[in-house]
């Protein structure tokens, strides 16, 4: 269809699946649209974490922008698609600030999100929000970019 937007995702059962974004606004009919999509699946088990990219926050603070964030949908999506699986949500911060605000923050972060879900449906009895502040660092706490991977929410599968 023209001048659209598409969500392509997989699915199978057990199994979490990026989702990836078509467009056709600006094309015409006489255009022909070549896509090439590597929708990657893993096999989610209990125990097993996802770092959920693109999730954003203003900083220092835990409103959630849910415009630009394809993981929200994937999340959603997964858990719609396996209605056992319980999570958990964290949240991490860098070690820029407090200890006590890194871990506020971080919770309130996780909390957002678990909200997020709960309004599109997820059931708040499958869902655990929890922050981690900086205690469980990704990267070096040294550089800007280090500091950026340690600023992350994460999903940790607790029961399938």
């Amino acid at each position: 269809e023209a001048g659209s937007d598409f969500s392509v995702s997989g699915k199978k059962a057990g199994y979490f699946s990026n989702i990836e974004q078509v467009s056709t606004k600006g094309l015409n009919r006489s255009t022909t649209l070549y896509v090439k999509l590597e929708l990657e699946i893993q096999q989610a088990k209990a125990g097993q974490k996802f770092v959920l990219n693109n999730i954003f926050f203003e900083t220092n603070k835990s409103t959630l922008n849910t415009v630009a964030s394809t993981d929200l949908d994937k999340l959603v999506k997964y858990l719609q698609d396996n209605m056992s699986v319980r999570v958990e949500i964290q949240g991490h911060t860098d070690s820029r600030g407090s200890v006590a605000l890194n871990n506020r923050l971080s919770k309130n972060r996780a909390v957002s999100v678990m909200n997020y879900l709960i309004s599109k449906g997820i059931a708040a009895n499958r869902l655990v929000a929890n922050g981690y502040g900086s205690s469980q660092p990704a990267d070096t706490n040294n550089t800007p970019e280090g500091r950026a991977n340690n600023r992350r929410v994460e999903m940790k599968i607790l029961e399938e």
